[in-house]
């Protein structure tokens, strides 16, 4: 690919997917090893947890398609800010489907959560392309892995459907063959160099705040 110097104010094609996935590769491993998530990998998540977390990522969600909606305004970003995607809804029933096993105040707002949920506000403020980074971070991961996760979770917890809705994409027919276009699209995206850079520099920060996030669901005291 022929790309246009660092000085140019041409848009290039940015290959974005791809120079997250490699920027992001290390952060992407230490995430599936750390805190809540590793948790449920290894099969030793509780329901207090579980539910812990998702109580957290329904703000994160949030204020994340919030600012997806208002950035869709720009033709480009369009394709990747799918409604089809958005899982707010979705986390909210699950947690609703959960919260009558849980105590009240059980599952409060972590720090972890407000900070991840801040830093969306502010790049989506000062910097609307950097929040492609998040947006990579969050939708491709439930792309790959939300059927895994799926049936791990309904494996060792017992949790029945209606508390899963998070890991379903009604909306969306083949989730392999739009998973792979949706790459395609961010790969595709006309973009200015220093977008490209600050999308990166973004996806890379989204994974420290998803680390954070993991360890404060693990190591919150009930």
């Amino acid at each position: 690919m022929n790309l246009l110097s660092e000085n140019t104010k041409d848009p290039i094609i940015s290959g974005l997917a791809d120079k997250m996935k490699a920027a992001t590769w290390d952060l992407h491993k230490k995430a599936e090893t750390s805190g809540v998530v590793n948790d449920m990998l290894r099969r030793q998540i509780t329901l207090k947890s579980y539910a812990l977390y998702i109580r957290n990522l329904i703000v994160i969600y949030e204020a994340l398609e919030l600012a997806m909606t208002h950035i869709s305004a720009r033709n480009s970003f369009k394709p990747v800010c799918d409604p089809a995607l958005f899982r707010t809804k979705f986390l909210r029933q699950d947690f609703e489907a959960m919260s009558s096993a849980l105590k009240q105040n059980e599952c409060p707002l972590l720090n972890a959560t407000k900070d991840y949920k801040k830093n969306i506000e502010i790049t989506v403020a000062t910097n609307p392309a950097a929040l492609l980074g998040h947006i990579y971070v969050r939708y491709l991961g439930d792309l790959n892995g939300g059927a895994v996760l799926a049936r791990l979770l309904s494996r060792v917890l017992d949790l029945p459907p209606s508390m899963l809705t998070f890991y379903s994409f009604p909306e969306i027919e083949d989730l392999g063959r739009y998973r792979d276009t949706y790459r395609n699209t961010l790969n595709q995206l006309y973009l200015k160099p220093r977008e490209i850079s600050s999308a990166v520099t973004c996806a890379k920060e989204a994974f420290k705040l998803n680390i954070a996030l993991s360890i404060g669901v693990k190591t919150h005291q009930y």
